[in-house]
């Protein structure tokens, strides 16, 4: 159960130099405890004390809310919102490929009071992960809500990402719905596998694509996962580069379809997920998987965004899984992506002309150390 303290900020008489004079003093006496990163297998246990002693101090001074703790950020990690009026300190106390935060959550109420809620407790049983990032949104009635990103990490092939909204009255907080043709969600979330494979296939732009909010339209992109074959798995969930788009009504994130992100051009829309992006001589190349089992491929010159008209589309094309490469035919045309053995990056472009090679372009393959 969820430990909540709620302090009024104004029953301290003292003024503001005080109070920040007193969080120093805290903040030195927290640091004096803490222990260097050395192992990460020992680190939450070696700071122990530490950590218990800021908790007594975000619990105890309702300040604590205004107060930037700089120096305590090699220690806690700390997001939060545009208005200062909602906080999470948190830290990450597994030791191993699993996330398992600890998480505390302030928030300023309207009447001024500042309530101190631990979300998490970071042990086996209570495993969270992290807040991301926090964005503001005007509801119809002038209050503010609060769209916040989480992601959770349960090893270093697989993971999950989680979208919820709340708004803060005197009472606490409370969520604010997303409704699928009537049916109401406090959270939306995905799970999903292969991490480093979604870096690779999205050109390393994808996680900036998970679970994003688009201000001009006020659109929630929820992203979507598809069984996308990997090393022989065709049964594998993977992010897809699909999303379930709702619109946020000032009330609520009310549903309207299931499409591509807002940063691809709407006439690549149709498809069934993504395959893989790149760049390679001069030009950005994406294939996506039709949901008639073929590719497509889709290609723009030199710095041209993908929200822009791609300069060629080629439909129909085909995948030889033992050269790892794919085969697109446009007329007298051909274009020949190879790939590297795991799918998610291009390493090769052959253009033809009547079977003749008139380009070819190299890749070399990234490689990600965890």
């Amino acid at each position: 159960m969820a430990l909540a303290i709620i302090i009024a900020g104004n029953c301290y008489a003292k003024d503001k130099k005080d109070e920040v004079a007193e969080l120093e003093k805290a903040e030195a006496q927290v640091l004096k405890l803490a222990k260097p990163y050395a192992d990460r297998s020992s680190w939450a246990e070696e700071n122990a004390k530490a950590l218990a002693k800021f908790e007594n101090i975000i619990k105890k001074n309702p300040h604590s809310l205004d107060y930037e703790f700089e120096d305590l950020k090699v220690l806690v990690e700390i997001v939060e919102s545009e208005d200062h009026n909602l906080r999470f300190y948190q830290w990450d106390t597994s030791g191993g490929t699993m996330m398992c935060y600890t998480v505390w959550r302030q928030c300023r109420k309207p009447n001024g009071k500042v309530e101190t809620t631990q979300l998490s407790g970071g042990k086996e049983g209570e495993c969270s992960g992290y807040k991301r990032e926090i964005t503001q949104l005007k509801a119809a009635s002038g209050e503010t809500v609060y769209l916040i990103k989480s992601f959770f990490k349960a090893d270093n092939f697989s993971g999950s990402s989680t979208l919820e909204a709340i708004k803060i009255d005197n009472n606490g907080t409370s969520n604010v719905k997303f409704n699928r043709n009537g049916k109401t969600s406090d959270k939306q979330s995905v799970s999903f596998s292969n991490m480093s494979g979604w870096y690779f296939r999205t050109n390393e732009e994808g996680w900036t694509w998970l679970m994003c909010y688009y201000e001009d339209e006020q659109n929630v992109y929820v992203s979507l996962s598809d069984e996308i074959p990997f090393n022989g798995n065709d049964r594998l969930e993977q992010l897809s580069d699909r999303y379930d788009i709702y619109h946020f009504n000032g009330k609520e994130f009310v549903y309207q379809r299931t499409s591509a992100g807002y940063w691809l051009h709407f006439y690549l829309a149709d498809y069934k997920y993504l395959e893989v992006i790149g760049e390679i001589g001069e030009h950005t190349i994406r294939i996506d998987r039709m949901s008639d089992g073929s590719f497509r491929y889709a290609s723009w010159k030199g710095t041209a965004d993908m929200s822009t008209m791609p300069s060629l589309v080629v439909n129909k094309g085909t995948f030889d899984e033992n050269s790892h490469r794919y085969t697109f035919v446009n007329d007298e045309y051909s274009y020949i992506v190879g790939v590297n053995d795991d799918g998610d990056q291009i390493t090769s472009l052959e253009v033809k002309h009547n079977d003749e090679t008139i380009k070819s372009f190299t890749n070399n393959v990234r490689v990600i150390v965890y």
